[in-house]
This record gives structure tokens, sequence and C-alpha cells, in this order.
């Protein structure tokens, strides 16, 4: 029961991550010039690394921002299925990570159907960073993560 409830989550959540990359978003660097500042551009041109991760950090924060009204939705339905959702910047990365409220047991059953799930899904992903590239150039990759209720990974794929 709990593989079937598994892998119907799964396939719920690579639906609802194919309907957030579709998205159009605005472009930081307007929303900068609307204060009359251009920090958006100069520090990562004219700055050492660190601040051109920064800048590209605050560009993965704004892409999530602009899609948060898609997150929090995708978030209440996972919610009612016994699974949380944060979408996160990991430097120039974006990360969802789902993880079960409850206890899965062997969570080797469910690692398999995950997999599986993700593999078939890839064109999904890869047009989720797609959309991702528009609005923040220097995005590297879609991470997705499972973890389970004590937060121990169950599975984790990166696609770039």
């Amino acid at each position: 029961m709990k593989r079937v409830l598994a892998l119907m989550l799964c396939l719920v959540l690579c639906l609802a991550l194919a309907a957030c990359g579709n998205d159009q978003t605005t472009n930081s660097s307007s929303t900068s010039a609307s204060d009359g500042s251009n920090a958006a551009t100069e520090p990562a041109a004219s700055t050492g690394t660190t601040e051109a991760t920064v800048g590209s950090n605050q560009a993965m924060e704004a892409f999530i921002a602009s899609i948060q009204d898609e997150i929090d939705d995708m978030t209440a339905s996972l919610q009612e299925s016994g699974m949380n959702l944060k979408v996160v910047a990991r430097g120039n990365s974006l990360a969802y990570v789902y993880q079960y409220n409850t206890d899965l047991g062997d969570t080797s059953l469910v690692k398999d159907a995950l997999e599986q799930s993700l593999d078939s899904m890839a064109s999904v992903f890869t047009s989720v960073l797609s959309s991702l590239k528009e609005a923040v150039p220097d995005a590297e990759s879609v991470i997705v993560e499972y973890l389970d209720q004590d937060g121990n990974v169950i599975v984790s794929k990166e696609f770039q």
C-alpha cells in the first residue's frame, strides 16, 4: 500500500513540476532598474567570484519568489497526501525537496519507484531547467530530492 501511495505521489509531483516549469518570469534587472540602481548587473561584472555567486543566488531567489504561488499550491496538495515541499536555491541550482511526513518503513522499495519515476520524467525537469535559464542565465541544474520522515535522503537526482 505504501509503495502504491509513494508512486502516486511521485507522479503528482512530476505533473506539478511540469506546470510550474512553463511560467514566465520577470527579469530581475528590470526590478532593480525601477529603484534607480543597477546593482543586479554591476557587482558580478566588476568584482570577484564571491559577489557573482551572491548575485546569481539573488536571481535564483527572485525566480523562486516569482513562482511562489505555484509552489504554495503544490505544497498544499502534497500536505494532504502526507508530504512537504521546499523549493530552495543551492548555488546555481534550483532544488525541489520533497519530504514524507509518515514513516515509510523500508525506503528501498520506495527508492526504486521514485528513481524510475524521475527517469521517466527527465524531459519535464529539463523543461523546468530551460525556463529557469531564461530567468537566471547562470542556472546550472534542477535538483529533485525525496527525504524520509527523519530528513534522510531517499533519492536525489540532478538534471543538467
